[in-house]
């Protein structure tokens, strides 16, 4: 229920018997429910604030099909 299959888990570090293996802080583990959030948090650690500014997300085309 953490959003990664169970089988594919331990191949990618992750314990298959907790939902999330990973929280070095109380605070974070706040914000932190899952190992796929996890995941998206350690991409996310090393960009830098306002690295994305100047990309429209909400531009039609960017997001969607």
């Amino acid at each position: 229920m953490d959003g990664i299959p169970d089988s594919r888990e331990p191949d990618m570090g992750f314990d298959a018997t907790k939902r999330l293996t990973y929280a070095p802080s109380t605070a974070l583990r706040d914000h932190l429910e899952y190992d796929e959030h996890w995941i998206v948090y350690s991409e996310a650690s090393g960009y830098q604030p306002g690295l994305c500014d100047r990309e429209d997300w909400a531009y039609r085309g960017k997001q969607w099909p």
